[in-house]
């Protein structure tokens, strides 16, 4: 069938496009990329021996960790990493491909060509790793579950809700409400009441394991989005780079078209779903104040199984027309994502040309004289964690900042090390005279307390952007300066 064939190409499109590029330009992917590096490379560098120590314990969050601990020690880990995100994208767009035939087991609407469009989505985008692949095995999860209730029945829902517990957390706990969302609504599956009884005691067992983790002894707050921050989510849900919004526009009137035009197709049990999810996002704090972005994810999910779940008027000609429009908005979406993304790598090349000064077996802090105007985050171009990274792969190297929950990771850096660098990078607003004086007590304090660890050096890489003619000044070696970036060496030994 024509479409089938279409979604194929277009997921195969899609993979290619995420595992091609060295540094993609994902937001939080180089904190996991370079907590890889050290989990998988620490038996071959004494020097990473020396700094961090490898505990997994009992972490929620640790889906690609796991993965990666194994795959990352047979081949190259940058390689196992690309390899792993492709397979997330597969295991999306497979999978809602597959809750879609089962739901319309006759037809295959041509909305599942939006399918790649989704798996490449907020979430996905800014790196959150584990989350996405707990989301690719979202639906597979949920098609094991509605399936009719044998012996086998309580297995599966233990093994499935370990998985995406281990995943991560807040996709277990949606996955642990659409299951009993499901469950309520659905005549052919219903629960007897001893049965949901032994749910939910399944449930607030891995509640109660949760709150026995490291993940949940953080001290925290619940922050909440306003309506505004909700609408921005709901159309910012596949935003990625400077070209984002012609796709999510496209996107948008598509579905818009459909609806106005009273060409979907929705079920009662889909359509409770979808309002499940819904109301789930009004309810849902953006996060704690370890972090968050968690009813920013939720849009990508309900896009995924709207599509899913719903199809469109049985008529050849409305079908190809939406076919047509669905194939090219997501290809628009794919191409725009690919052109931001071959501009991070193009950037991350010449950082890589920079660090290359850099000796192995350094420490490395990052400083961003750009206050108050946070264009790397608007534009993603040049991307302030990639640029914290590419270091890392060619040597072994420390950088600052780049493990931001100490307690919630696989990878800690040692008590004693962790207190003596105290992290330069910090995004708070100020002006460049404030960091001139940080950097000149930094630089001052921090000598006495890393000479005793064997570390005799600091080199200091300065982001510098040219939306700021700010300039930081310093009697240390300038190995490198251009209009956007600085490398400094400072001898510690000078005091």
């Amino acid at each position: 069938m024509l479409i089938e064939r279409l979604f194929f190409l277009l997921t195969g499109f899609a993979v290619c496009l995420v595992c091609y590029f060295r540094n993609p330009g994902f937001l939080d992917g180089p904190n996991h990329l370079a907590r890889y590096y050290v989990m998988t490379r620490d038996f071959q560098s004494p020097f990473f021996n020396a700094i961090y120590e490898t505990n997994f314990r009992l972490l929620p969050n640790v889906g690609v960790d796991l993965v990666m601990f194994v795959l990352g020690r047979i081949i190259e880990p940058g390689i196992a990493f690309r390899i792993v995100l492709g397979s997330i994208v597969v295991l999306h767009s497979l999978g809602f491909y597959r809750l879609h035939r089962s739901v319309h087991a006759s037809t295959c609407s041509p909305l599942v060509l939006l399918l790649p469009m989704t798996s490449l989505s907020y979430s996905y985008l800014l790196g959150f790793v584990n989350f996405a692949l707990a989301l690719g095995l979202l639906p597979w999860a949920l098609m094991s579950i509605l399936k009719i209730r044998d012996t086998s029945w309580w297995l599966r829902l233990v093994v499935w809700s370990t998985a995406l517990f281990f995943c991560h957390f807040f996709a277990w706990m949606i996955f642990a409400y659409l299951t009993m969302v499901c469950l309520k609504f659905r005549s052919d599956a219903k629960l007897k009441r001893g049965e949901v009884i032994g749910l939910l005691v399944i449930f607030l067992a891995y509640i109660a394991l949760y709150k026995l983790s490291p993940s949940s002894s953080e001290e925290s707050k619940i922050i909440w989005s306003s309506a505004a921050d909700k609408a921005k989510f709901f159309f910012a849900t596949f935003v990625f780079g400077p070209y984002w919004k012609a796709a999510s526009g496209a996107f948008f009137l598509l579905l818009t078209a459909l609806a106005f035009s009273k060409n979907f197709r929705l079920s009662k049990d889909s359509a409770r779903i979808l309002g499940a999810i819904i109301v789930l996002f009004l309810v849902c704090p953006m996060g704690l104040s370890i972090g968050g972005n968690f009813d920013a994810r939720l849009p990508a999910i309900f896009f995924a199984f709207l599509i899913a779940l719903s199809t469109v008027r049985n008529s050849q000609r409305l079908t190809r027309s939406v076919a047509a429009a669905a194939c090219a908005v997501t290809l628009v979406h794919l191409g725009t994502t690919g052109a931001a993304m071959f501009r991070t790598n193009a950037e991350a090349g010449h950082v890589r040309s920079i660090f290359n000064q850099v000796r192995p077996n350094s420490v490395v802090t990052v400083l961003s004289l750009n206050f108050g105007r946070a264009t790397h985050r608007d534009t993603w171009y040049p991307n302030y964690n990639m640029l914290q990274f590419v270091g890392v792969p060619e040597r072994p190297m420390h950088v600052q900042g780049l493990f931001s929950y100490p307690t919630q990771q696989p990878v800690l850096v040692k008590k004693g090390l962790q207190t003596a660098l105290p992290i330069l990078a910090r995004d708070t607003e100020g002006k460049i005279e404030s960091r001139q004086k940080e950097f000149d007590d930094w630089r001052a304090n921090i000598a006495a307390k890393l000479v005793p660890f064997g570390i005799d050096s600091v080199y200091v890489f300065v982001i510098d952007h040219r939306s700021t003619a700010a300039s930081l000044m310093t009697t240390d070696k300038v190995l490198f300066e251009d209009a956007t970036y600085k490398l400094i060496r400072c001898d510690l030994a000078k005091g």
